[in-house]
């Protein structure tokens, strides 16, 4: 190839059985593009390329450009790959090159085996000077950043401060932390934490939380508000959400002990659970929209429940070794005459009112309503008059102890009562029977005498009447009666039967159904000549 002037520009040239197969030359006779034989090596800047392509610059100045190598302001590169001339062996691969730069986007340390991205003097294996982007997918849209790590900033941060074996993940998470062993994930999750053994993961999980200690909080806005509080466990969205200052409390479930500010020792189970209390001490409440009303309580399912069991009966601690001062001054039946046993209906809507359970959550529940439950019982109030009236000590009756707590009753406290009451009638009935016994041994011993000098004879109705097969006729026949007959006659006056009565007192005569026909029957009693009373009996078929 020949240039303008006449003389040789560039040729190829090929050499038959030596170490190449053909060149590209110049002028001078140098090769600047050179395949090797027979391995078919490609070398360009060099005739002894050491690999499938070899490309070689003795000036240490850029090797390869792919793209628009114009200059200024306007130029564009879209790859360059080279070395640098000092000594530490820099690459660099550089995209959309702007004017002025002295080194590409990419720097890599040959020997230090370290990659630099937007510095040129990477200090670890890989060191990412800037933000590292997702950008939104939307095309053209490269104003709302997904991922970006980047200490403090960004929607998602990554922060190690090098100390107190603290580990945090989101943005502004973990912004003044000073304590020790410390996790946060989410957005300011323990935003202005300085205490110790905390984690927080979640939207503004435990953000306020700055002294409190062995705190957990697993949730949106978890343990939000806690400052001071400690050994506090948060697991649902708003959980624990305005602690302040207690300690001690375990709130699981959707909003659980969402109100509770300084209240110790309080542990909270289901959606809503203990969400209207604020400084209550010592409760445990299980159960969707469960409440407490007042320290030391134990609350189970909410107002719609209506049952609660188990396979046995409830234990209650009963052991002599840890009684005091026992004393059998338990009233009994003036007690239990007190009281007044009465069916009712509770009116739920005006109970969770009183509770604070709010209407939207209410509302939630309407339509397990449908069918209003009748309940028998006491009324508490009554109850606690019935004690001061007796004088009696009895536990059965709660009686509120703040403005938003109600009266309750202990109904299985009834028993101790019921049974002195059980035990004062059986004392009773022995007496009476006693007495029962003492005045029949008197009657007994009167009607004797009373037998013995009577005078006129008494004839009784016979039992029974009507009768169908026997009926017995019983009579009194005083010792000095010398001759006693019961007649037995037809209603036309027909006589039917004669009996003669040898016994004297208290004696009886059997008349038997078969031997007469269904009918009406007059009998008498005749003693001495004399006649008693006529009786009427009634034979029946």
């Amino acid at each position: 190839m020949y240039n303008s002037s006449g003389s040789l520009g560039y040729g190829i040239r090929t050499q038959v059985g030596g170490g190449w197969a053909w060149q590209l030359i110049d002028a001078s006779n140098n090769a600047y593009f050179h395949v090797q034989y027979p391995n078919g090596n490609v070398g360009i800047g060099t005739t002894n390329p050491s690999a499938k392509l070899n490309v070689y610059n003795s000036n240490d100045k850029t090797e390869v450009i792919i793209g628009n190598p114009s200059t200024g302001t306007g130029g564009f590169t879209s790859l360059i790959m080279g070395t640098s001339a000092d000594t530490n062996g820099y690459g660099y691969i550089e995209g959309v090159k702007s004017s002025g730069s002295a080194f590409g986007d990419v720097i890599i340390n040959r020997f230090g085996a370290k990659v630099g991205i937007g510095t040129t003097s990477p200090s670890a294996t890989l060191d990412v000077n800037g933000d590292v982007q997702i950008r939104t997918i939307a095309q053209n849209n490269y104003s709302k950043k997904i991922v970006t790590i980047d200490e403090n900033t960004g929607k998602l941060s990554y922060r190690d401060l090098g100390f107190g074996f603290s580990t945090y993940l989101g943005f502004e998470a973990g912004n003044s932390n000073v304590g020790y062993y410390c996790n946060g994930i989410g957005h300011r999750a323990l935003y202005l934490n300085t205490g110790n053994f905390n984690n927080g993961f979640g939207y503004f999980a435990m953000t306020n939380n700055t002294t409190g200690e062995h705190n957990n909080a697993f949730g949106h806005t978890a343990l939000v508000n806690n400052v001071t509080g400690s050994f506090n466990t948060a697991v649902g969205s708003y959980a624990l959400e305005r602690n302040i200052s207690g300690n001690y409390n375990v709130a699981i479930g959707h909003g659980a002990l969402s109100s509770n500010q300084g209240g110790i020792y309080n542990t909270a189970i289901g959606h809503f659970t203990s969400s209207s209390i604020s400084s209550f001490n010592n409760t445990t409440v299980i159960g969707a929209l469960a409440v407490p009303t007042a320290s030391n309580q134990v609350r189970l399912g909410n107002s719609i429940v209506t049952s609660i069991g188990g396979q046995v009966s409830w234990s209650t601690l009963s052991d002599g070794r840890f009684k005091l001062d026992v004393k059998e001054d338990v009233s009994g039946l003036d007690f239990i005459n007190l009281l007044r046993p009465v069916s009712y209906i509770v009116d739920k809507d005006k109970l969770e009112a009183f509770l604070g359970i709010p209407d939207s959550l209410r509302q939630k529940k309407s339509s397990a309503r449908s069918e209003l439950v009748r309940q028998t019982g006491f009324v508490a109030q009554e109850v606690e008059q019935a004690v001061r009236k007796s004088g009696y000590v009895f536990s059965g009756v709660e009686a509120p102890q703040n403005e938003h707590d109600h009266y309750s009753i202990r109904y299985a406290d009834f028993v101790v009562p019921l049974a002195k009451a059980v035990q004062e009638l059986s004392v009773q009935l022995e007496k009476q029977q006693r007495t029962i016994d003492d005045l029949k041994k008197i009657v007994d011993g009167n009607r004797t005498k009373d037998i013995e000098g009577f005078l006129e004879v008494e004839l009784f109705q016979n039992h029974p009447n009507p009768f169908r097969e026997n009926t017995e006729i019983k009579m009194i026949v005083p010792k000095n009666i010398q001759s006693a007959v019961l007649f037995i006659y037809d209603l036309s006056g027909k006589q039917i039967d004669k009996r003669i009565i040898n016994e004297r007192g208290e004696t009886s005569s059997r008349v038997e159904g078969g031997s007469l026909s269904p009918g009406i029957y007059l009998y008498t009693l005749v003693a001495d000549g004399r006649a008693s009373t006529t009786k009427r009996m009634i034979l029946t078929d």
